[in-house]
């Protein structure tokens, strides 16, 4: 299984978008910032698969947003 499969967003309220390890079950929180990008929050582990899962979904939703 591909690293970032094994991350799902579970639920994005701006400013707080909730990402959810399928393995562990275990749910990162990180925090958008008005211009729609996560907010550094010089966080100590290591959350750079479920990081990149929240730019991704950010991301994307965004290129939805502006194709209509």
């Amino acid at each position: 299984m591909a690293v970032n499969s094994m991350f799902e967003v579970t639920s994005y309220e701006h400013p707080l978008i909730f990402v959810m390890s399928r393995r562990t079950g275990e749910t990162y929180r990180f925090l958008v910032g008005e211009d729609g990008a996560l907010v550094n929050d010089g966080t100590r582990f290591d959350l750079g698969d479920p990081r990149r899962k929240a730019i991704e979904y950010l991301y994307k939703r965004r290129r939805t947003q502006e194709a209509h």
